[in-house]
């Protein structure tokens, strides 16, 4: 399955297979260097299938319609369908615009508020509740007619659209449960810095290694003024709490923890539990009514 890609983890939930349920949930996060795919089904909902896969150096990159005529192979009886699926999609150009600046625009374009926007590309505003504003990306147009052609119920959203909602719904009833809140991919990577429970800066930056990731992370503190001696960092993706990573960010935070998403379903098989903070945006895309 997906020739040009190579398989990274699947956690498969065996007790949670159904062979009877023909309606799945499928959440899918596309990322630069590959994709993340969660099968879901049932009310209340049974995580079945989750997999990764990353592309492989100089060979040619799968288009959407590709994947899903894989994953409609792959895991779906011929009686069944995906009818559900939020489909994540990163772009580091992400513009917060408050809901009333975007409501009384004037008749103001999205490409205006996304200021740049590259040839072949559309705007897209997802909208966060909690955070009371829109978010707004440029995304590839063939992107958004594969997902129009094949899965016509499914729903477009940049990957911090759930990383802001999920981070100030858990903050909602504890301000001080983190400062800030790291999600970590293999390339790039999004802090989310937080005051008194309220978004107070959100940004995503490419690196290479640990060095620039610290470089970035404090040059934002510093200029917010903020000593991390005295915050908590939740951290989510691609790190371990035996990571040296890990362990170096405790050297200078006066702690770090492990994000949790702020939804998780009651029958969470045993399978799924070490790895919560790294499918925090899959699992919260799933459950997204």
């Amino acid at each position: 399955m997906f020739a040009p890609l190579s398989k990274v983890q699947t956690i498969a939930c065996k007790s949670n297979l159904s062979e009877t349920e023909t309606k799945k949930v499928l959440s899918i996060e596309l990322l630069p260097d590959g994709f993340s795919l969660l099968i879901a089904s049932g009310n209340p909902l049974n995580f079945e299938l989750l997999e990764t896969y990353s592309y492989i150096d100089g060979v040619a990159q799968l288009n959407f319609s590709q994947i899903f005529r894989e994953l409609q192979s792959a895991y779906l009886a011929a009686d069944s369908n995906f009818y559900k699926a939020n489909v994540l999609y990163f772009n580091p150009q992400y513009v917060l615009v408050p809901a009333e600046l975007y409501s009384d625009s004037s008749g103001k374009t999205l490409q205006e508020f996304c200021n740049q926007k590259p040839e072949g590309y559309a705007v897209h505003a997802d909208r966060l509740q909690r955070l009371n504003a829109y978010g707004i990306f440029p995304y590839p147009e063939s992107l958004g007619n594969e997902l129009r052609a094949t899965i016509p119920n499914s729903q477009l959203f940049h990957t911090s659209a759930f990383i802001i909602e999920s981070a100030l719904e858990s903050l909602q009833n504890n301000p001080q449960e983190f400062h800030v809140l790291l999600n970590i991919k293999s390339s790039h990577f999004e802090i989310l810095l937080f005051n008194k429970g309220k978004l107070q800066y959100c940004n995503a930056f490419y690196y290479k290694t640990l060095a620039d990731l610290m470089y970035y992370l404090f040059y934002v503190l510093e200029q917010f003024n903020k000593d991390p001696g005295q915050m908590t960092i939740a951290l989510a993706g691609e790190i371990e709490e035996t990571s040296a990573n890990f362990q170096y960010l405790s050297f200078y935070f006066n702690k770090v923890v492990l994000a949790m998403p702020s939804r998780l379903p009651e029958n969470l098989p045993e399978e799924w539990s070490g790895n919560v903070h790294r499918y925090y945006n899959l699992i919260q895309a799933a459950l997204c009514e």
